[in-house]
């Protein structure tokens, strides 16, 4: 499972979207990376705990950052995918707009 349901609000919003588009699997990964655990795709109470004793404005820009790098590595090994790059980095800004609205 990808404990969406675990994470603040704003984390919940964009690790939900990253478990839609890249696999639980992986955005598990993501947000392990995000908050600096060791990565095993297991979102467990480590990970939560650093989750909710971290500066989440700095997880959150982390998180999407990895997003980004992540699209980028998948043009870089398949350069037919690059058709796709604007649109998967237009919902990484969308999600990045979003943000203060789930934050209030």
């Amino acid at each position: 499972p990808s404990a969406a349901d675990k994470l603040p609000p704003v984390l919940k919003v964009i690790h939900f979207d990253a478990a839609v588009k890249h696999g639980i699997g992986v955005a598990n990964r993501l947000l392990q990376q995000a908050v600096g655990v060791e990565v095993d795709g297991v979102i467990g109470p480590v990970t939560l705990s650093r989750v909710y004793a971290g500066n989440l404005p700095e997880i959150v820009s982390r998180y999407l950052l990895l997003r980004r790098d992540l699209y980028h590595n998948i043009v870089n090994k398949n350069p037919l995918q690059r058709r796709f790059l604007t649109g998967w980095l237009n919902r990484i800004n969308k999600l990045r707009n979003f943000i203060p609205a789930v934050s209030r």
